[in-house]
C-alpha cells in the first residue's frame, strides 16, 4: 500500500510522509542489540505520530527480531530488577509481582500454575522456590528464552504460541499468569489467546502495554516495535470484556 494510502495509526488521517534519512541508521532491538539500517520511519503531518509502516519488510523483520530475542543478555541471563513501589528498592522483577499476587498467602501450596508467555520462567522459578510444592507449567514462542531458563524449572516448560488452543482442560490450573505478552498479539488472535485463558484457568492474571495519552502511545511505539496491539487502557478493558474475560489485569506504561 503506497504511503498516501496509510492512515495514522493514532488520529487515523491520511497526512503520512516519510523521513528518507532514517534507512541510513542503524537500530537497535529491544533486547538491546544491534540490528542492521534499512528500516522506514514515518511521521503524521496531522498530529506528529511517529511510526513504521506496517509492510512486508516490517512483518519479516520483526519475525527475525523475536525469533532469536535474547532478554537480559547483557546479564549473563539474570533477571532485570525494577523499582519497587512499595519500598523504594530495587529488586527482582518476579519478587515485586510475587509480592503484588500475594502468592504465599493466596495459594494452596500444591496449586497448579501456568504461565502463557513465560520467557526464561524467572517467576515460575521464584514461585517454586517459595511454595516448592506448586505443580507449574509454561510456554513460549522463544527457544532462546526456554533454553536459558534455569536447570530446575525446564522440565515444566515447552515451546507454544499463546494464540493456540491449549492442551489443556477447563479450569485445570489454579492460577494462570500472563505478562507482557498478549499485546505481541493481533487483534484476532488476542481473541483465542483470552479465552483460552479464561477457559483453563480457575484465576486469572493478565499485564499488558497499554496508553492513556497521544504520548504514551508515541513513547510505546517506539520502544514496543513488536507488538501488534497497541490499544487505549479503555479499549483494552472492553475487549476483556467482550471476550469474556473475568480475571485480573493491569497495565504497564511508558509515561
Amino acid at each position: 500500500m503506497a504511503i498516501e494510502d496509510l492512515p495514522c495509526k493514532v488520529c487515523a488521517a491520511l497526512e503520512l510522509e516519510e523521513i528518507p534519512e532514517f534507512r541510513s541508521l542503524p537500530r537497535v532491538t529491544s533486547d538491546c542489540l544491534p540490528f542492521r539500517a534499512g528500516g522506514r520511519l514515518l511521521l503524521c503531518r496531522c498530529c506528529g505520530a511517529a511510526q513504521s509502516p506496517p509492510d512486508t519488510q516490517w512483518f519479516q523483520e520483526i519475525g527475525e527480531i523475536y525469533t532469536n530475542y535474547r532478554a537480559y543478555h547483557q546479564a549473563g541471563g539474570s533477571e532485570q530488577h525494577v523499582l519497587d513501589p512499595v519500598s523504594g528498592e530495587f529488586r527482582q522483577r518476579s519478587d515485586v509481582l510475587l509480592d503484588r499476587l500475594d502468592v504465599a498467602h493466596s495459594m494452596p501450596a500444591s496449586a497448579k500454575v501456568l504461565d502463557v508467555g513465560c520467557g526464561k520462567a524467572f517467576l515460575l522459578y521464584e514461585m517454586k522456590k517459595l511454595l516448592p510444592g506448586l505443580q507449574v507449567t509454561g510456554f513460549d514462542i522463544s527457544k532462546h528464552g526456554l533454553a536459558e531458563s534455569k536447570p530446575n524449572i525446564r522440565p515444566y516448560l515447552f515451546l507454544y504460541r499463546a494464540q493456540d488452543a491449549y492442551p489443556f482442560g477447563d479450569k485445570q490450573f489454579d492460577l494462570v499468569i500472563s505478562l507482557g505478552t498478549l499485546h505481541n498479539l493481533r487483534v484476532f488472535e488476542l481473541e483465542t489467546a483470552v479465552k483460552e485463558i479464561e477457559r483453563v484457568g480457575k484465576n486469572k492474571y493478565i499485564m499488558v502495554e497499554g496508553y492513556r495519552s497521544e504520548l504514551e502511545l508515541f513513547n510505546l511505539e517506539c520502544w514496543a516495535l513488536t507488538a501488534e496491539s497497541l490499544f487505549h487502557t479503555s479499549e483494552w478493558i472492553w475487549l476483556y470484556n467482550h471476550f469474556g474475560y473475568t480475571g485480573d489485569y493491569e497495565f504497564i506504561y511508558f509515561e
